[in-house]
This record gives C-alpha cells, sequence and structure tokens, in this order.
C-alpha cells in the first residue's frame, strides 16, 4: 500500500479519536439547566432515564390544566428555558447536557388554544416543571408539537430518581385530565385535513350548541318521537338499562336527498342534550368553500383546536 495512503490513515484514525474525546467532554458538562435539575433530583443526571408521553392536539388545554392544579397540589413550580437551537432538542437529556447548545433558563412559552365555541385559554407551550411528591424530587419538561422538527404530538417527559413516583405523577395527570377536561358538554367537530402541512391529520373543531325545538322539525307524526326516544331516551334511562344487563349501544340511520331534515334532526338532538359531549365526524371535500377553512357541518362559526 501507499506510504502516504498509510499515513493518511493513520492520522486521520488520530483525528477521529481525538474529536471523540473532545465530544465526550463536551457533552458530560450540564448545562444551567441541567445542573438545576441535578441539584434538584440529588442524583447524577445519568442515572435517571427519562419518560416519555405523548398527547394528542385535542387534549393539550386538558393536560395544562392539569399539570396547574398538580403544580398546586404538590407546591411545584416551572421554569422556561432559552437557547439556540431550542426546538431542534430532540429529548430532555439535550436541554441538560451540552451536546450542540448551551441552555439557560429563560421565558416559559404560551400560546392560545380554544375552550369552547366563544372560549379560549393561554396554555403552556414549553416549560421545565418541578414538584415533590411525598419528599421525592420530580421534574418535567411539556413541549408543543413541532411537525417541521419531527415531533408530532404536544410531549411530556418526566424524570425521577424513583420510577414508581414518575409512574404515580403521570397516573394523576391522566385521572386529573379526565375530570376537567375542557370537551365535557361540548360539541366536537374532527375533520381529516389534507390541506394543513403543519397541522395534519384530524383537525378538531368547537361547535356552538343548536336551538332547534321539535315544532321546528317538520316530519311525519311520530317519526321525530321515535328518533329522541331511540337516542336521548337511551341515554336519560341508561342506569335502568345497565342493571337489567342492557347494553347502550344503539344508532339510528338518517337516510334521505338533500332538504329531507337530517340535518334539522341532528340539530334537535343536540339541543336536547346540553350535559352531553358529541362527536362529529367528516372528511372536507375539495370544494373551495371548505379549502377556505369552513368546516361547521351545523353551519355556525366554530374554534378550531391546533
Amino acid at each position: 500500500m501507499d506510504p502516504e495512503v498509510v499515513e493518511f490513515a493513520k492520522s486521520f484514525t488520530a483525528f477521529t479519536e481525538a474529536m471523540n474525546k473532545a465530544a465526550e467532554a463536551t457533552t458530560s458538562e450540564l448545562t444551567e439547566v441541567g445542573q438545576h435539575v441535578q441539584d434538584f433530583l440529588g442524583v447524577p443526571i445519568g442515572d435517571v432515564e427519562p419518560v416519555a408521553e405523548e398527547f394528542p392536539r385535542h387534549q393539550v388545554v386538558d393536560v395544562d390544566l392539569a399539570l396547574e392544579e398538580l403544580i398546586t397540589r404538590y407546591d411545584g413550580r416551572r421554569h422556561g428555558i432559552s437557547g439556540a437551537h431550542r426546538n431542534h432538542a430532540d429529548s430532555m437529556t439535550d436541554y441538560l447536557f451540552h451536546t450542540y447548545a448551551s441552555f439557560r433558563f429563560g421565558g416559559i412559552g404560551y400560546e392560545r388554544q380554544a375552550t369552547g365555541p366563544s372560549s379560549d385559554r393561554r396554555v403552556v407551550t414549553f416549560a421545565l416543571g418541578e414538584a415533590q411528591l411525598d419528599g421525592v424530587p420530580l421534574v418535567w419538561l411539556q413541549r408543543t408539537a413541532q411537525p417541521r422538527h419531527g415531533r408530532e404530538q404536544y410531549t411530556l417527559e418526566v424524570m425521577s430518581p424513583n420510577s414508581e413516583t414518575a409512574d404515580r405523577f403521570l397516573r394523576e395527570l391522566r385521572e386529573t385530565m379526565a375530570r376537567v377536561s375542557i370537551l365535557r358538554g361540548q360539541i366536537i367537530s374532527f375533520a381529516t385535513d389534507a390541506f394543513s402541512y403543519h397541522a395534519p391529520g384530524a383537525a378538531m373543531t368547537f361547535l356552538p350548541r343548536p336551538e332547534v325545538s321539535a315544532d321546528q322539525v317538520i316530519l311525519p307524526d311520530g317519526v321525530l318521537d321515535r328518533i329522541v326516544r331511540h337516542v336521548v331516551g337511551i341515554g336519560q334511562h341508561r342506569d335502568e338499562l345497565r342493571a337489567a344487563g342492557q347494553h347502550l349501544k344503539r344508532g339510528v340511520l338518517l337516510y334521505g336527498p338533500p332538504g329531507t331534515g337530517k340535518t334539522h334532526v341532528v340539530r334537535h338532538l343536540l339541543s336536547r342534550t346540553p350535559h352531553s359531549t358529541e362527536s362529529l365526524y367528516f372528511r372536507r371535500g375539495v370544494t373551495d368553500r371548505q379549502r377556505r377553512g369552513v368546516t361547521d357541518p351545523l353551519g355556525k362559526d366554530a374554534r378550531k383546536v391546533g
């Protein structure tokens, strides 16, 4: 083999080994955020592996509400993080070590999210939280979706020197989310959105609850009563049906050409169930009207989530 090639190979090998050692030395150094987390946890960060959980867009507000309640319950707090390439980091540990950027504390990130047809809430999009559960420290990182950077859903990463504490925190989070969910008593619509790059998939929209009385629905005698009994009546008598061993799965199929009252019947049913959560599913077509974002199948103003 050519002596010059051999010499180059030796030099290149030595260079790569030196670079690897330099990288290891750099990545072993904690950032300002990492030092704080390590001090709070009381153990070397390298001994703790984050536990990650993802949430779809329609649960983002529920996550924020639940975390706020848990912070109050356990006397916790939240910090912001700043630094170059903050949105490019893959996981929580990237903010703790000098991997490719130096991260420090900064402002908490927020954005407004719809909570109903005519209401919204400021939710956290980026923050580091900390709390102690019965004396056991725990930290978490909450981040909004960033499709351009490969993060399709809202993520929560939890670190604790006690794995059972991390599991308990996530369990209490899910239980709290179910209790405080903004979806209770709402009419929500899901539509496959083929026109959005930043929010692909099923987009959720809040719809106002219509007010349509029975005398506004024109149908043959007895038809509306049968529909209401089969839909609303099942819910009103759910306890008796369950006690009798009957299931609650029921359905009606409304069929007919345009103008026969199908949508009006649905509006009336929705007006009869103010404390229920109803979901409407449809696929958005390719008409000019729908390309402009008109997504409300009930014909009224709506609030899109995500």
